[in-house]
């Protein structure tokens, strides 16, 4: 149960913090999709739901440098 979070059999706060959540994961997994693969430059999808953490992160290495760049980090908040 999420903390401050009235929840109610049919339509509450977690029924919609779940969707929201279906929703974010889809979008991010889309987004993610949506970057050629090359030798180059690495994406990540990171789907986390438990915390609530949904990322698409570029990574590039020069050399022994590593350059990341979020590409999108959206975020499900939950309020009282």
């Amino acid at each position: 149960m999420i903390a401050g979070c009235t929840c109610a059999n049919n339509g509450g706060q977690m029924d919609k913090m779940n969707r929201y959540r279906e929703i974010v994961k889809h979008i991010v997994q889309e987004y993610g999709s949506w970057f050629q693969k090359n030798g180059k430059v690495q994406t990540d999808v990171v789907v986390n739901p438990d915390i609530d953490h949904y990322e698409v992160v570029r990574v590039v290495w020069e050399g022994e440098r590593r350059i990341h760049h979020s590409s999108i980090h959206p975020c499900c908040r939950r309020y009282a």
